[in-house]
């Protein structure tokens, strides 16, 4: 082994375990009895967040466990910006935790050069994603972390000897990784997942739907079959997702065309590649490739090409700032989000900021690809102490997009600020949401609640008679499922608590705050094991007729939008 390099691999581990033994606060975002599946969720969480994320035995009453977490942080204060960056990510039941540990002597400046940041390597680890298993048991007493070893001055005739589970910092992590692929000559890593939908709703009289499917409380299944492959080339890495669906239902003839109520997509006219590919003639089977990409990394910079998906923004419920496929605010199966064709160029500096560079490509309505379809943007996530913002710049689908976003730890709670401008046939529309989330403990359970406002400068203040009559920009960003929802100001706000560390539950409402309507949603997660998870709620529109939650009106005597819908989701993965 190379002295130069053994002296330098010496320093970065004295560097860690002093950082180590001289903190004691970690942001949690999940907790299993098995270390497998704890390590796909450390890289994956790793790969989402572009951060360094930790397995720590634990052992509680409810035996030993392994909590997945980034970190070591010397106080809550320096833990707070990445427990934002962790919520705005999914983890919603992101937590500080803390852990005892002795103090020890600050670092030298040559150590800490050795640790100044890169992109994570965690991709290169084929560990496939568990995003829907994401839930830590805050119930439980804490332990210290695994055991570190002692070691003194840095001695350049010996190496330094890491145990096999010593696994505090993505560095060693990733190395371990790494050399058990140098090592072997297999084919990636494969993983599969199978998905279980179904939804019953309860339709007024008058509803299209209702009309049209000529039922009053039809039902609607969903089947998924998903197969993940990830393989590493050195510092290339192929990603491949391949999806089968299988569609059936009273509804889906009558549904919106190119999607499902699940936003699964069923088409890719407007995408630049087409990758989806019906198996019969009503469109009730297909298969497709919802990722299809080769990513590069090296220490400082990633490039990404191909089918993969992106998330910009930090809103809770709504996503101005998320110009990419965003979710609907009350679509439940939030697992995977679509998958756009783009090229991404990543790099991360050395004062932790980083930036993005985005192309995604798209095609007209004729089928062309057409650059006024496409989206390039440009955003750079700064540091301000404790705080974070971002800058972004974009032309997507033919108008200048600006934004702007903060997150600002709040004492114990976390604020999130989003506002774009939108220019667009001499016009400025601003959009922008503010929100807030906070974590506590009851009886022994950590209780999650959040409030978010939101206002769509495209919405209007009264809805017309007929909705063909909405403004246009507005109709065109519904239509190809950038907005979702047709006025101008709304409030969210909700819940969510463990009864049991194998039971969570979870409350929202969302209320229009023009004509008074709202829905309510409501689920009961129930995790069976570290691979599976059923999820049993309902949604409940309330408002009169005519109003946006109580059903929007499309005809005379005809409206959409309106009754309660209940729904069944079971994940497995093998």
């Amino acid at each position: 082994m190379d002295p130069g390099r053994r002296s330098r691999a010496a320093g970065t581990i004295l560097l860690l375990c002093a950082s180590v033994a001289s903190a004691d606060h970690w942001v949690s975002i999940g907790a299993f009895r098995a270390t497998q599946t704890a390590e796909r969720l450390a890289a994956e969480a790793g790969e989402k967040m572009a951060l360094s994320f930790s397995v720590l035995p634990a052992e509680t009453r409810e035996g030993k466990l392994h909590r997945v977490a980034t970190g070591p942080f010397p106080s809550r204060s320096a833990a707070q910006a990445d427990l934002v960056r962790a919520r705005s990510a999914g983890f919603v039941d992101a937590w500080i935790m803390e852990i005892d540990a002795p103090a020890a002597s600050e670092p030298t400046s040559a150590a800490k050069a050795e640790m100044a940041p890169s992109i994570p390597d965690v991709r290169n680890s084929d560990l496939p994603p568990i995003e829907v298993l994401l839930r830590d048991l805050p119930d439980m007493p804490e332990s210290l972390p695994p055991e570190i070893p002692t070691i003194e001055e840095p001695d350049e005739d010996r190496e330094v000897v890491v145990p096999d589970d010593y696994q505090l910092n993505k560095m060693l992590r990733d190395g371990t990784a790494l050399l058990k692929e140098a090592t072997s000559a297999g084919l990636g890593t494969f993983d599969l997942r199978l998905k279980w939908y179904t939804t019953a709703q309860s339709l007024p009289a008058g509803d299209a739907q209702r009309l049209l499917a000529g039922e009053s409380t039809p039902v609607d299944h969903n089947a998924d079959l998903r197969l993940m492959w990830r393989r590493n080339f050195g510092p290339l890495r192929v990603i491949v997702d391949y999806a089968a669906i299988w569609l059936y239902g009273d509804t889906l003839a009558a549904g919106s065309p190119g999607i499902t109520f699940d936003q699964t997509p069923t088409g890719d006219e407007r995408r630049l590649m087409g990758l989806t590919w019906n198996l019969d003639d009503d469109d009730q089977r297909l298969h497709r490739f919802d990722r299809l990409a080769v990513e590069y990394r090296s220490h400082r910079w990633g490039v990404t090409a191909g089918r993969q998906a992106l998330s910009w923004g930090g809103g809770l419920v709504f996503q101005p700032m998320d110009l990419f496929n965003p979710f609907a605010p009350t679509t439940i199966d939030q697992d995977y989000k679509a998958g756009d064709d783009l090229v991404l160029v990543e790099g991360l500096f050395g004062d932790g900021s980083d930036l993005q560079v985005l192309a995604v490509g798209r095609r007209s309505y004729a089928g062309d690809p057409d650059l006024d379809a496409s989206s390039f943007a440009v955003k750079y996530r700064g540091l301000a102490g404790e705080n974070e913002y971002e800058l972004m710049a974009s032309h997507h689908y033919g108008n200048q997009v600006y934004g702007i976003g903060l997150r600002i730890p709040a004492g114990g709670a976390l604020v999130r600020s989003d506002i774009t401008w939108t220019l667009a046939d001499d016009r400025v529309t601003l959009s922008g949401l503010l929100n807030a989330d906070y974590s506590f403990g009851i009886a022994g359970s950590v209780v999650h609640v959040f409030a978010e406002y939101f206002h769509n400068g495209f919405g209007v203040t009264r809805l017309p008679d007929d909705l063909s009559l909405l403004p246009a920009p507005l109709a065109e960003r519904i239509g190809r499922g950038e907005l979702f929802n047709t006025m101008r100001n709304y409030l969210a706000a909700g819940t969510s608590f463990r009864w049991h560390f194998l039971l969570n539950q979870s409350i929202a409402v969302i209320a229009n705050l023009h004509d008074s309507s709202y829905v309510a949603q409501a689920s009961l997660t129930y995790d069976a094991s570290d691979a599976s998870r059923l999820q049993v709620g309902f949604t409940m529109p309330v408002g009169n007729a005519g109003d946006e939650f109580g059903g929007l009106t499309v005809g005379e005597d005809l409206t959409t939008g309106g009754g309660d819908r209940g729904f069944l989701r079971f994940v497995y993965f093998f």
